[in-house]
């Protein structure tokens, strides 16, 4: 899973995209509630988004697209990789 951490984070660095690993998934929702995120990425272009989504979709990595985090309920145990679009215009 390490291997799969660094490519993450790699992947979105070279994208100029925050990686925050561990995030707390109770910030982004409307419920406030849930567990961390492995790693969450926000990405502020669409260019940022489509160079994720084909990276990931490359290492046949699974991710959740966020938006505002309504109608989202997440796991007080957490969630594998979350993308956060809420930025994008």
């Amino acid at each position: 899973m390490e291997l799969c951490y660094a490519f993450l984070d790699r992947a979105a660095g070279e994208l100029g995209c925050p990686c925050v690993a561990g995030e707390p998934m109770s910030r982004h929702t409307t419920f406030q509630i849930g567990g961390p995120a492995d790693r969450f990425i926000t990405v502020e272009t669409l260019p940022q988004l489509k160079g994720l989504v084909k990276a990931l979709g490359q290492e046949g990595l699974p991710f959740l697209l966020l938006g505002k985090g309504s109608n989202l309920l997440v796991s007080d145990k957490g969630i594998f990789n979350v993308t956060d679009t809420k930025k994008l215009p």
